[in-house]
């Protein structure tokens, strides 16, 4: 998105804002954000907002791919911008893609019925993959009043490691997250993140299943306990203890919040996880969608 305006309303339902996002504008002013009241009373914006909102996309300019979404979260004190990242694949991320291509091939390169029309195709799809970037959704929360960065999550990153009640070290493929404000909860703003991975701690649950081998699941946090804390290290710290304690096993596990998830979604696009899976929710968070 870009030179186009984006009309969003706030996640408690109380704002209307609009964003307008122009990536080459020669002075600076790539981002002009402004909200109403839902009787169309314009707001009081600081314009430090703006000035944040350009300060940062100047630091990321060259890894922001497309703008997705603009809303106010938290009660309207925050702004959460969600963007795709896009980044060059390391030379090792090539080397582990052209070493998997060559096990997954190992039947065919050692025939020799291997065409040449085959190893020449193989080749095309290494070298293309070699030239394109990796992508993921990046979510970023900045504060109202002063413009400020509060919080940072996602993007492209490796799988997150944690342990396992059985002391294993298990991978988390982290889907993304997203903000819950409800007229039934007096719109206290609660953040859910989604993610998967190899977590069943029984392993007669792997055993009894085909398709569906990994554990999907997500967990609740309360917006203003984590934006209480004073640094975004100590909030990755808070979000990675929540995690290891709220796995299949772990201290605060919660079933009704694990699910059966087919590992292929993952396994089968290794070097694309991070922008294959989008999902989305009902109002009340009683249904949760994915598409791969």
């Amino acid at each position: 998105m870009n030179g186009n305006m984006q009309l969003t309303r706030s996640r408690d339902k109380r704002r209307i804002s609009l964003v307008n996002f122009d990536r080459d504008n020669r002075q600076g002013d790539h981002f002009k954000f402004m909200s109403w009241s839902t009787k169309l009373k314009p707001d009081d914006i600081s314009p430090l907002l703006d000035q944040g909102l350009n300060k940062y996309y100047a630091s990321i300019r060259e890894t922001f791919h497309e703008l997705v979404e603009m809303c106010y979260v938290n009660q309207c004190q925050h702004l959460m911008m969600v963007y795709v990242e896009s980044v060059d694949r390391s030379l090792e991320e090539q080397q582990e893609y052209e070493l998997a291509m060559t096990e997954f091939n190992a039947d065919d390169l050692n025939s020799s019925m291997l065409s040449q029309r085959a190893m020449d195709l193989r080749a095309a799809h290494m070298n293309k993959m070699r030239q394109s970037q990796r992508r993921g959704r990046k979510y970023v929360f900045f504060e109202v009043e002063t413009g400020e960065v509060k919080f940072e999550y996602g993007g492209v990153h490796a799988p997150l490691e944690v342990t396992n009640v059985n002391q294993e070290t298990v991978q988390i493929y982290e889907l993304g997250l997203r903000i819950k404000e409800i007229r039934e909860t007096n719109f206290d703003s609660k953040i859910f993140f989604f993610m998967c991975g190899d977590l069943w701690e029984d392993q007669q649950i792997r055993r009894k299943q085909i398709f569906y081998q990994w554990c999907f699941l997500n967990i609740e946090m309360d917006l203003s306990d984590l934006f209480a804390l004073d640094s975004q290290e100590a909030m990755h710290e808070l979000i990675i203890s929540k995690i290891q304690a709220n796995i299949p096993g772990g201290e605060e596990e919660q079933r009704d919040n694990f699910f059966l998830f087919d590992k292929t979604w993952i396994t089968s696009d290794y070097f694309n996880w991070e922008n294959n899976i989008s999902l989305s929710a009902n109002r009340n968070f009683s249904q949760i969608a994915l598409i791969n």
